[in-house]
């Protein structure tokens, strides 16, 4: 049975999942929901801000939409943000622009339709502020390695960032409202929830929810044992593509129906730092995504050599007894979950054995642990996302930096 025809009876599990995770929070980090804030008119702005956000990486996945255009997700998930790379928004708002300028790793944008979600984003500011200045916008995502992986959530990193920086420069005094950055990174990406957040975080959400209620929350505290060993896998297909043939999938409502019970598991195995639960979570939670993809319209989302490298991390177990696990999201690429103190012989072994798939140069195997929330920058760092290029560019629409 496919998303669409979910049943009111799976539709009501699901909803009471969704609850039952709320109940979680409540009993166990003492979490109280936020008042939706009361957002000020702002017309005008002269604001010059810049910051950085981070990907994420999905846990128990999030797949299909059940609101498209509020970006409404059918369950709950689980997420954790990482530092394999980040985004860097540089937010300008200029009186004297005529339009709105968007410039992306260095190349203008024409249409911010071309932007994944931007316009959403761009209609919800409108709506809420009344924003007449134009502005420049200049984003760029920069990784810890020279590598082009698919599949270890940097748009959702685009998201975080583009959520706080316009609401550091019209509406200030809201950026320490969770409940607001969340939902506002959501009309960019579902999983901006997420890097809005920043850590472990679940995204509440189901069909039928009040838009302002469909946000990430963020639940785990202090230091972590986990580690993550990355390996970035290039990748043609695209993660709005993987939305629609997981949703056509037979399987779709059983995986959906149980997705609180199990986010409740992950949350409890977060809290007591079990890191062989937390990979187990993942692993399961990974092959199930990859067997909905396929049985839905036969998106294949990973790579010949991602099974490769699984059953590598299998073996690993099994005759190393190391503590590792793999975790794989719309992309082929690999998170693999690990501790801390085998985190240096799990990279070693995986860098050995992409080497020998030929790899070594194009895959770089590396490090990298659970990040914050997005936060600002000072302005003179703007240089590490307005190039040579960016500065071309901007001086064409007079704009000096």
């Amino acid at each position: 049975m496919a998303a669409s025809d979910l049943t009111k009876e799976e539709m009501k599990q699901i909803k009471q999942g969704n609850e039952k995770c709320r109940q979680w929070l409540k009993e166990n980090i003492g979490w109280k929901e936020e008042a939706w804030p009361e957002i000020p008119k702002v017309e005008k702005s002269d604001s010059e801000v810049l910051v950085e956000a981070f990907p994420i990486m999905g846990i128990e996945k999030y797949m299909g939409n059940a609101d498209k255009a509020e970006r409404i997700a059918y369950f709950p998930q689980i997420k954790m943000a990482h530092n394999a790379t980040r985004a860097v928004t540089w937010l300008k708002f200029d009186k004297s622009l005529k339009e709105n300028v968007f410039i992306v790793d260095g190349k203008l944008i024409e249409d911010p339709k071309g932007l994944k979600g931007m316009d959403v984003m761009l209609q919800r500011l409108q709506q809420w502020t009344g924003i007449k200045t134009h502005f420049a916008f200049a984003s760029a995502n920069i990784a810890r390695v020279k590598a082009q992986g698919k599949g270890l959530g940097t748009s959702a990193a685009a998201g975080g960032a583009a959520a706080m920086a316009f609401t550091e420069a019209l509406m200030p005094e809201l950026k320490k409202n969770n409940r607001f950055l969340s939902t506002f990174a959501r009309y960019f990406s579902g999983s901006g929830t997420s890097s809005a957040c920043g850590g472990w975080s679940i995204w509440l959400s189901h069909k039928g929810i009040n838009p302002m209620e469909s946000y990430g929350v963020r639940f785990d505290k202090g230091e972590s044992n986990i580690r993550v060993v990355a390996v970035p896998i290039p990748s043609k297909v695209k993660t709005e593509d993987a939305h629609g043939s997981g949703e056509a999938s037979e399987f779709y409502a059983d995986w959906a129906r149980h997705k609180g019970e199990k986010c409740i598991k992950l949350m409890e195995a977060v809290k007591a730092d079990g890191i062989g639960a937390i990979g187990r979570i993942a692993e399961l939670d990974s092959i199930n995504l990859f067997h909905i993809l396929v049985s839905g319209k036969g998106f294949f989302n990973w790579e010949p050599e991602t099974l490769d490298l699984l059953r590598k991390v299998n073996l690993m177990r099994k005759e190393e007894g190391l503590t590792c696990y793999a975790s794989m999201d719309t992309g082929p690429s690999l998170a693999i979950i690990t501790t801390r103190k085998e985190s240096g012989q799990v990279k070693g072994i995986i860098e050995e054995y992409v080497n020998g798939l030929g790899h070594a140069e194009d895959w770089p195997v590396h490090s990298v642990e659970k990040a914050g929330p997005p936060r600002l920058l000072p302005l003179k760092q703007k240089e590490d996302v307005l190039t040579a290029e960016a500065k071309r560019i901007l001086k064409g629409k007079g704009i000096t930096v």
